[in-house]
């Protein structure tokens, strides 16, 4: 078995380190719209580094930089249609059921008891944000892990440093229970190449007071792994500190890798520094055809000779150069003299010219913006987007691009789904440990699945649903899962209320009519 007992807080951030993805720093800063990256994100024309003004020109690069961020875009997009929407999820037995058997009286209290618990933890924790945020990390770090806790100063200890959760209810557990989602460069899992055996680790800080006006942060190290008993250890080690707290929690860690193949690819990486630098130059263009550049020729710089009145030295004062609508220039040329040597005699005067050097047309960066743009659109299996706004494609091209969309979700979609099933059945063995019931829910299995939301819906689409649910090829709710309705079994029911209601005003209408017909009759009698 493996002795992750003796591991130190250096042997920990050991773990994370090597385990942490060599673009994750640079992806990360991506998705959070830092596109400049201290100079990094620059891939234009830059001063060398020797140059004694190279700080003042990177200053203004800087200043006139553009970017427009398509890699948070394509992450959010992504993420949205897995797990934007409330997942599906359950408890069933774990017992094998055979054909056509139901769960027992008992098994449906446990499994009524249980989901009730979590739907409430999940509603007030807000959880379906923490999970998105752990599949958007994911997918640009390609790790995430995820660590439910309960805050370290609600735990009690003795003096061998054992730590343990106070006696509660399931309700009372469940609302000491939080959820941390931990970036890459905090937490990993790693396995004992001998035994396989799984050790989970979270990196953190924490800020200890020294006296009245003081504090000092100090590194810590949290580490999950299984004893010999099969028992959760989550220990706690750092300077002068090494505590834990002994879980039952059937066999499993306390904490979670999601773990995805690379989404922020080097391909769009590069396709991101071009598109800002094109955006940058369609910005310095503008600037340029603004304030146009003129070159003269041969002319006289307008303006006139001051004379000092104490030391009668002559100079030359230009006047104020201004262009513009309601401005008048008067430009001559220089003087020609007979005699280099006497200024006396002119003999003519030059020819002024002028240049005017326009900006280059905007197609060039226009055009590269867009190529840029659809390069990361493509990479990321997401072409849908631009297919869907071009009028001259095709109905077949678009659904094939919505395709390819949708096949890139499936493995956010499956890991997501284990994702679910273990935070449902973690949480629940977690808080049925505090309760002073551990294993209460361990005849019980967690069946989760996200709503994916990965199809624009056409016009044509939603005829094309009906068509099929008249024919009775598909049912009414698969027919709302086509058409966009988030909660098919929520509408259902409300339909079943407006047909009810319907059909109580229809009976009324017919009572009506004929107490009607009946006062009729009295009268005409």
């Amino acid at each position: 078995m493996a002795d992750f007992d003796r591991l130190t807080f250096e042997d920990a951030k050991a773990i994370v380190d090597k385990n942490l993805p060599a673009d994750h720093e640079t992806n990360a800063a991506f998705a959070a719209g830092d596109h400049w990256q201290a100079k990094d994100g620059w891939i234009g024309p830059s001063p060398a580094e020797s140059d004694s003004d190279a700080d003042s020109v990177w200053d203004e690069i800087e200043a006139g930089f553009v970017s427009k961020n398509a890699i948070g875009e394509v992450l959010d997009r992504h993420a949205d249609a897995v797990i934007s929407q409330e997942p599906d999820y359950s408890l069933t037995p774990r017992r094998p059921l055979k054909d056509k058997e139901e769960p027992s009286r008992q098994e449906r209290a446990l499994i009524e008891e249980g989901t009730g618990a979590f739907v409430d933890w999940w509603d007030k924790r807000r959880v379906l944000r923490d999970v998105r945020a752990a599949l958007r990390i994911a997918l640009r770090g390609e790790r995430c892990c995820l660590r439910p806790f309960v805050p370290h100063g609600i735990l009690q200890g003795d003096t061998n440093g054992q730590l343990f959760v106070p006696l509660g209810t399931l309700q009372q557990s469940f609302k000491r229970l939080y959820l941390d989602v931990v970036e890459p460069d905090a937490g990993a899992i790693e396995y004992d190449p001998d035994t396989r055996e799984a050790i989970g680790v979270f990196l953190f800080s924490q800020a200890e007071k020294v006296t009245d006006l003081e504090t000092e942060t100090k590194n810590f190290a949290e580490l999950h792994y299984l004893d010999e008993k099969g028992q959760t250890v989550i220990r706690r080690v750092g300077e002068n500190v090494d505590e834990r707290i002994t879980l039952n929690l059937g066999g499993r860690l306390a904490f979670y890798e999601l773990r995805l193949d690379p989404f922020i690819t080097a391909p769009i990486r590069s396709n991101q520094k071009l598109l800002n630098l094109a955006l940058t130059m369609l910005t310095r263009n503008v600037v340029l055809g603004g304030f146009l550049e003129r070159v003269i020729f041969n002319a006289a710089v307008p303006g006139r000779w001051v004379t000092d009145s104490e030391t009668g030295v002559k100079t030359f004062v230009a006047n104020d150069y201004q262009v513009g609508a309601g401005t008048s220039k008067v430009w001559s040329g220089n003087p020609i003299y007979g005699n280099p040597n006497d200024k006396s005699v002119i003999t003519g005067y030059t020819t002024p010219t002028m240049l005017r050097f326009d900006p280059v047309p905007v197609d060039t960066f226009v055009e590269t913006k867009k190529e840029a743009y659809r390069n990361i659109l493509e990479e990321a299996k997401q072409l849908h987007v631009l297919i869907s706004a071009d009028a001259t494609a095709s109905g077949e091209s678009r659904k094939q691009a919505e395709r390819d969309f949708q096949r890139s979700l499936r493995g956010s979609v499956t890991a997501m789904n284990d994702l679910l099933r273990w935070l449902i059945e973690t949480s629940l063995a977690m808080a049925a440990h505090f309760s002073g019931q551990p294993g209460r829910f361990e005849p019980l299995r967690a069946v989760a699945s996200c709503n994916v939301d990965a199809e624009q819906i056409s016009s044509s689409d939603i005829q094309d649903t009906i068509k099929l649910k008249e024919a009775s090829i598909i049912s009414t709710e698969t027919a709302m899962v086509r058409v966009g309705v988030d909660d098919p079994a929520v509408e259902l029911a409300k339909l079943a209320e407006e047909r009810e209601a319907n059909v109580e005003a229809a009976a009324q209408e017919v009572v009506e009519s004929e107490e009607g017909a009946d006062e009729e009759e009295r009268q005409a009698a």
